[in-house]
């Protein structure tokens, strides 16, 4: 509720738990086209492969800096000659990602960085409602087209295209900022 707090809930008082999970599993590549077709068919879904060895952490009173360091420890003590492909799988959220990167940095990891494909989708689709106020097939159209040329590579495109139809629209600036401040943090990262 907007203008008062429903049971249970304390004003100001968001907690926000760090997970951190290692685990070993084969590569299962799709393509763009998997996973946004570009019809209503789906293709048929091939079975992806199951994580191995899976551990997982979670807290909310340890430091997301804490729970990182703890998966990197596992992570080498299973592979401590590097020789698997490393890989971090994100939110987005930049002080996890200037942790991660600085961890790496201090262990000599090579790794790469995936973004979560759901949350991309919630940022494209806040970003789309700038654009088309009205739910439907058009604003439906727009976030796909944008999330396929993602997925193919061509995000600083799409987020630099966004940023220059926002004032041809007339978006104003306070609408910008709310809706795509994190979105082209986010977007930024994807970039080749």
């Amino acid at each position: 509720m907007e203008t008062r707090l429903s049971k249970g809930e304390k004003k100001n008082a968001k907690r926000m738990a760090t997970v951190a999970v290692v685990y070993t599993i084969d590569t299962f590549l799709r393509t763009p086209q998997d996973l946004v077709p570009e019809d209503d068919s789906r293709p048929h879904k091939e079975k992806s492969p199951r994580p191995e060895q899976k551990r997982v952490w979670a807290s909310l009173e340890k430091s997301a800096e804490q729970v990182i360091e703890s998966a990197f420890s596992e992570a080498s003590h299973r592979d401590p000659k590097q020789e698997k492909q490393w890989v971090a799988l994100v939110d987005g959220e930049n002080n996890q990602l200037r942790i991660l990167e600085r961890m790496a940095k201090k262990q000599g990891v090579n790794f790469k960085i995936i973004f979560d494909i759901i949350h991309v989708i919630e940022y494209l689709w806040k970003a789309g409602r700038a654009f088309h106020a009205k739910s439907g097939q058009e604003l439906e159209q727009w976030e796909q087209y944008r999330l396929l040329k993602i997925l193919e590579g061509e995000a600083g495109l799409m987020a630099g295209g966004m940023r220059r139809s926002a004032p041809m629209k007339k978006l104003t600036s306070q609408l910008m900022r709310g809706r795509f401040d994190f979105f082209f943090g986010f977007i930024i990262i994807f970039m080749p």
